[in-house]
C-alpha cells in the first residue's frame, strides 16, 4: 500500500516515515519549500533521512511565493522567530500533498502532527474536517493519516531512540542556521524532550 508522507527533514516527519515504511506502506515522500528560512537545511535533512531509510527521493514543491507573501517568524527574519504562526500551513501542505496523491492514484497521505498542538491546524479536528474538504472537493476517498497525533515531543524522541533512528540526520530549527537557535519553539521542544530522557 502506497502514502504521500509529508516529509520536513525533521524529527517528526522521519519518525512517520520509519513508523509507517515498518507497517508496510510504500512511502512517496513529499517536501514543500513554503518560503521557510530553514529551506536549505531542512531539504538537505530530508534527503538524507530517504536515504537513510532506503525510500524513493523526496519530491520537492516549490511554493516559496506563499512564505514571501504571508510572512511569520517562520519565513521572515522581520518577524522574531519564537512567532511562527503561518496561516494555513498545514492545509496547504495537505492540499498539495493530497493532490500529488490523487495524480498518482495513491489514496493515503500522511502528515506528522503531535498531541501538544499549539496552532488550530495541528488538532484532531482539524484534520477530520481537511480530510472531509479534501474527499468532496477531489470527489474521491483520501485518507489522512495522523498515527503521531497521540505522542509528545518526548514520546517521539523516545521513539526514534528505540528504533536507533540518527537524531542527528533530521534539521528542525526555524532559523536555518548551522547551530540551532534555542529560541525557536521547535528547538525549546527538543530540547526539553532530550533533558527528560537523560534524567528518566
Amino acid at each position: 500500500m502506497k502514502v504521500v508522507v509529508l516529509a520536513s527533514g525533521g524529527l517528526d516527519s522521519s519518525l512517520l516515515c520509519l513508523l509507517l515504511q515498518n507497517r508496510g506502506y510504500d512511502i512517496k515522500s513529499i517536501f514543500i519549500n513554503y518560503g521557510q528560512l530553514a529551506f536549505a537545511r531542512e531539504w538537505e535533512a530530508c534527503q538524507n533521512a530517504a536515504r537513510y531509510l532506503s525510500i524513493d527521493s523526496p519530491l520537492c514543491v516549490d511554493l516559496s511565493d506563499f512564505g514571501a507573501q504571508i510572512k511569520s517568524g517562520l519565513t521572515t527574519t522581520e518577524i522574531d522567530v519564537t512567532n511562527p504562526y503561518l496561516p494555513n500551513r498545514n492545509l496547504l501542505f495537505l492540499v498539495v500533498a493530497s493532490s500529488y496523491a490523487v495524480s498518482a492514484n495513491i489514496s493515503n497521505v500522511a502528515i506528522g502532527l503531535l498531541s501538544s498542538h499549539v496552532f488550530p491546524d495541528q488538532t484532531r479536528e482539524f484534520i477530520k474536517s481537511a480530510a472531509l474538504a479534501l474527499r468532496t472537493s477531489l470527489g474521491v476517498n483520501i485518507n489522512v493519516l495522523v498515527p503521531l497525533i497521540g505522542l509528545n515531543k518526548y514520546d517521539v524522541v523516545r521513539l526514534a531512540q528505540h528504533y536507533n533512528f540518527p537524531i542527528h540526520l533530521t534539521y528542525s530549527c526555524h532559523m536555518g542556521n548551522e547551530t540551532p537557535c534555542g529560541r525557536c519553539i521547535s528547538c525549546l521542544e527538543i530540547e526539553s524532550a532530550l533533558y527528560a530522557l537523560e534524567r528518566s
